[in-house]
């Protein structure tokens, strides 16, 4: 499965959620396995330097740090690309640029919308907000532009990003 998908509806989205959420089970019995064999710096360096994971929509291994990182910014990509389908289905479909794929990580079939995505631990961490907004605004001829992004926490305020970008909607969303 390529890294850059099309959807044109929510129940395109909820598949590749579903492979997904398949890869994510299938690298937790292989480190349930792996644990009952392995202890401490053993463990750890295998989940950090071995394909012990899986790639979240190809079946390929891939190391268990990525697979968690890139589940999470897909996770999101997926919800954001819903999200965007529910308010504006006319300019559908949808392009996902997962991975480290060029582009916007969401783009319609029209470009006059375009998304950034990411998920965090805290929404300013290393200004990816900022970089986000600031691409975004590069785009001229865009006329809808979103920030989306995860993080377990609610976050507070995000005033100070609407008043400095305030063409281009934050939203923090759920997956």
């Amino acid at each position: 499965m390529s890294k850059i998908l099309t959807i044109n509806t929510i129940q395109e989205a909820e598949k590749i959620k579903d492979i997904i959420v398949m890869s994510c089970n299938s690298t937790t019995n292989r480190i349930k396995s792996f644990i009952q064999d392995s202890e401490g710096i053993d463990f750890f360096h295998t989940i950090k330097f071995t394909q012990i994971g899986k790639d979240p929509i190809k079946d390929t291994s891939l190391n268990f740090i990525e697979q968690l990182n890139q589940t999470f910014t897909y996770l999101v990509s997926i919800e954001a690309t819903k999200y965007l389908l529910k308010l504006h289905p006319e300019h559908a479909p949808y392009t996902m640029n997962l991975g480290t794929q060029s582009g916007y990580d969401i783009l319609s079939n029209n470009g006059n919308i375009i998304a950034e995505v990411f998920s965090a631990t805290s929404p300013t961490s290393n200004d990816k907000i900022n970089k986000d907004c600031k691409k975004l605004i590069a785009n001229e001829t865009a006329l809808l532009k979103y920030v989306f992004f995860y993080c377990k926490e609610s976050f507070g305020s995000l005033d100070y990003y609407h008043k400095k970008f305030p063409d281009i909607k934050i939203i923090q969303i759920n997956i």
